[in-house]
């Protein structure tokens, strides 16, 4: 089972899919951090680090990686059951271990590799600025500014209001949040992929949730918009939002995963 294992974490990290979707995450990043870049030189050696970081996938004009990250979490991964199950695979791997083992492994390995996928832009851009503060001197924290602009969404502003001041707490628990989102939301794809049985379908659904939680959802409620969780702005009604979205959607994708895996494979295997 071990060899397994190695085999399918090779399979799931090392894929030409999975690659690629880093690499789109890491171009997202970038094209949301150099939007800033526009603005006057001045401007750009004098912001934080913080700051810059932020913009790059929540808060800045191109924030792509904000609208597109259920997609890209689920797209390494979270349509492997289906296919193993189509292409035969799964009955092959039926026969050197046991069904229940199979749909475990299945599950862990499909949230590590969505919050890898989803985290992997914002910490390559990080580092990158980290290297542009060597050669330009950037603050790491502009405590002024981060508490004066955009009251009503500054993520530094949020951290500010719930007692966090040391800013790489703040980007630790950044990077934190966005690899759970990836785990959420690469779980909440793959136990929707067992109802609808269809690769594509489970690719580009998690992008049509997040329209209809802001479309829809939002006018209930700002907080039932999934966005809410991934950039943190649910924390100012209290970590209850936060943690009930998140707990909500992963049981939703375990539940559909655990009752959709048992059909699919009696089906297939």
């Amino acid at each position: 089972m071990s060899q397994y294992i190695k085999e399918e974490l090779k399979r799931a990290f090392l894929s030409r899919t999975t690659i690629a979707t880093a690499f789109i995450a890491i171009i997202l990043m970038v094209i949301g951090v150099t939007d800033s870049f526009q603005l006057d030189s001045y401007w750009l050696k004098h912001q934080s680090i913080f700051y810059l970081f932020v913009w790059g996938f929540t808060e800045g004009s191109s924030p792509y990686l904000l609208l597109l990250f259920p997609m890209i979490s689920a797209i390494p991964f979270a349509a492997s059951l289906i296919s193993d199950s189509k292409s035969g695979m799964s009955k092959y791997i039926a026969l050197r271990m046991e069904r229940k083992r199979y749909l475990q492994i299945k599950f862990f390995i499909n949230a590590l590799v969505g919050g890898f996928v989803l985290m992997i832009g914002p910490l390559v851009g990080l580092i990158a600025l980290l290297i542009m503060k060597i050669f330009n001197h950037n603050p790491m924290l502009a405590m002024e500014v981060e508490k004066g602009f955009n009251l009503s969404t500054s993520t530094g502003q949020l951290f500010f209001d719930i007692g966090i001041e040391s800013v790489w707490l703040m980007i630790v628990i950044l990077l934190a949040n966005l690899f759970i989102q990836g785990m959420v939301f690469s779980t909440f794809a793959l136990g929707m992929s067992t109802v609808i049985q269809n690769k594509y379908l489970t690719l580009v659904l998690p992008l049509g949730y997040l329209i209809f939680s802001g479309t829809v959802l939002a006018t209930i409620h700002p907080n039932l918009y999934i966005v809410a969780i991934y950039n943190l702005s649910s924390l100012r009604d209290g970590i209850q939002w936060w943690l009930g979205s998140v707990l909500f959607y992963l049981s939703l994708g375990s539940i559909l995963y655990v009752i959709g895996g048992k059909i699919i494979a009696e089906k297939y295997v």
